[in-house]
């Protein structure tokens, strides 16, 4: 019912600054319109935004990258990657007064579908150490403490943890978990 109430699109160039203003809002590390046009204009980024479907207001956003890890060998194939296949959330965000009525989960387990399809391993992002209510959320959807960044973010100076989702190491236990209570049961 909530995939029905709500659009899930590429981000286009003409929302940039409601996105700003969404990041602004969230305080988020705030990056300009101008640092999401450079992203967008990057074939490697991801960019997800969220509106209403009878309303042209973007209510919450994500971008994110993948990051590509070249298997090198004799016949050097630039298209082939390795099990590693890695993306970063760069920022994701919904509008305060739209917060905890799903419409972040609706982002993320798009993204994650998307990384699953494109056969992408892990997930990563990076948090405030102080946004307890990020890290309750990435903690829900599977994402662990890989390790912290010493006075990463500015304005205020903080720490930042760096977070690791496995998304095929997850879904392989999970498989091995059903076969296992499927032979049981025979």
């Amino acid at each position: 019912m909530l995939r029905e109430q709500f659009l899930l699109e590429p981000v286009k160039y003409s929302y940039l600054k409601q996105i700003e203003q969404i990041s602004s809002k969230c305080k988020l590390n705030l990056w300009t319109a101008e640092d999401y046009k450079d992203e967008l204009n990057r074939s490697d980024t991801f960019s997800l935004a969220c509106k209403k479907n009878d309303s042209e207001n973007i209510i919450g956003f994500m971008f994110a990258r993948q990051i590509r890890k070249f298997l090198f060998d004799t016949d050097v194939n630039y298209d082939k990657y390795d099990k590693d296949n890695e993306a970063e959330i760069l920022n994701i965000a919904v509008l305060p007064e739209y917060q905890k009525r799903g419409i972040g989960q609706l982002i993320l387990d798009f993204f994650t579908k998307f990384c699953i399809e494109n056969r992408i391993n892990v997930i990563w992002l990076e948090v405030r150490k102080s946004n307890i209510q990020a890290q309750a959320f990435y903690y829900k959807n599977r994402f662990q403490i890989s390790y912290s960044r010493k006075n990463y973010y500015r304005n205020p100076t903080e720490d930042a943890l760096i977070l690791k989702m496995n998304l095929f190491s997850d879904l392989n236990s999970k498989i091995i978990k059903n076969k296992q209570k499927l032979e049981k049961a025979i």
